[in-house]
């Protein structure tokens, strides 16, 4: 067995029996200039994998939130992922977004003044803008993300768990559909009935990050649909 896949299932991870509900807090969708995911396929696989609910998380933009408004079974997160100055951060719960580039502190001040939360997302990732640096120097964000499933190495998850920086939380960075629950935030007692009671959960220590990382040949897939102009979403969000 290889050192990656000895690391594929996160080791926090309780196993279905204990699990009360999963959430994805780290979805891409079309309106992430690297993403292909439709809203209206986002919500299918999240359904067909059994997920309680999920966040939208695009790059530096909230235009996507509008699409998911009349989703009642599901609980969407609104959200975005902001390229701060020191690394990625996601604002949960919120419906705005600061420029591109702001420093670190003011985006967390930004997602704050809003009632959000700020999480750090794949912090130690050796290929995406991880904040890191920034955690170890002590950086006050609300929780770390300590798994993500498109990080390419299991230490990179360790490494973030080790922080036992505030809340944990899981998500799948999905950029394709086959990607989404692939990560995702879990809850052992409490099964959230809204978003705000989720970010309260978050906030109080009572989720985790768990999952399996997605792999490499998930990804070149993808890259070379979306490279060569053959990605037929409306088939490709069966789980191959």
């Amino acid at each position: 067995m290889s050192p990656r896949d000895q690391g594929y299932i996160e080791m926090a991870d309780p196993g279905p029996d204990s699990v009360v509900a999963k959430f994805d807090l780290h979805v891409h969708t079309v309106f992430s200039r690297d993403a292909v995911n439709r809203p209206e396929v986002v919500i299918r696989v999240a359904k067909k994998k059994g997920l309680r609910g999920f966040a939208v998380t695009d790059h530096n933009t909230v235009d996507g939130l509008n699409s998911f408004s009349g989703e009642k079974e599901l609980i969407v997160v609104p959200g975005v992922e902001i390229s701060t100055g020191s690394g990625h951060l996601l604002g949960l719960g919120i419906y705005e977004c600061p420029v591109k580039g702001v420093q670190l502190e003011e985006a967390i001040d930004f997602i704050h003044q809003r009632g959000g939360l700020a999480v750090a997302a794949h912090p130690f990732s050796g290929f995406k803008m991880g904040m890191g640096k920034a955690l170890l120097e002590g950086a006050k964000v609300d929780a770390v993300e300590v798994f993500n499933a498109s990080n390419w190495f299991p230490r990179s998850n360790a490494k973030a768990r080790a922080l036992r920086v505030g809340g944990k939380t899981g998500g799948s960075d999905a950029h394709f559909p086959w990607e989404v629950g692939n990560g995702y935030t879990y809850c052992t007692k409490l099964n959230p009935g809204s978003w705000e009671e989720l970010l309260r959960a978050i906030k109080g220590g009572e989720t985790d990050g768990g999952g399996h990382l997605s792999s490499f040949s998930e990804r070149l897939y993808g890259r070379l649909k979306q490279r060569f102009g053959d990605f037929r979403p409306q088939r490709e969000e069966s789980l191959r």
